[in-house]
């Protein structure tokens, strides 16, 4: 057990979570890669793809034969894409490796961010201004008239005031 694992082990065994790991696990040969990372920007920047979409999609394949696998990658601080070729055992590692854990999940979007929503990102600004009691003004129309908007916040902001006097 190298000392990183020992550390490990014990500071698991205060927390009393020691026994809720797998005795496998300890005689494994960890790989340990750790390097300063700043503030994380670069980290996050490296993952935020990955929680979003798949790691390639399949028009950035540019051919597949027997023992090859060729496709399209950009750099990282360039925007020119580049052609690699790897045989199809070092593409599919190289993919799994970005295959999300078993219980963490790719961001759906879903409720009002979801493509078929019917609101839109501003209304849900307006409404979550009304409902904090924030000073909303809907637009008045060309003609002068007041909206059903207007009249409905301003119900809405004299509730809130009596509300929070």
């Amino acid at each position: 057990m190298s000392s990183l694992q020992a550390k490990f082990a014990d500071h698991l065994r205060e927390l009393g979570l020691y026994d809720q790991v797998d005795a496998s696990v300890w005689k494994k040969k960890w790989i340990v890669d750790i390097r300063a990372v700043g503030d994380g920007r670069s980290v996050l920047k490296y993952l935020a793809p990955y929680v979003h979409r798949v790691a390639i999609s399949d028009n950035r394949i540019v051919s597949v034969d027997e023992k090859t696998v060729t496709f399209r990658y950009t750099p990282s601080k360039s925007r020119q894409s580049k052609t690699r070729s790897v045989s199809g055992h070092q593409f599919v590692g190289g993919f799994a490796q970005h295959v999300l854990p078993s219980r963490l999940q790719k961001i759906r979007y879903y409720g009002w961010m979801s493509p078929n929503s019917g609101i839109s990102p501003e209304e849900v600004r307006w409404l979550l201004a009304i409902a904090l009691g924030l000073g909303v003004h809907a637009d008045v129309g060309e003609s002068g008239a007041s909206s059903t908007q207007e009249i409905s916040v301003q119900g809405v902001r004299r509730r809130n005031s009596e509300r929070f006097s």
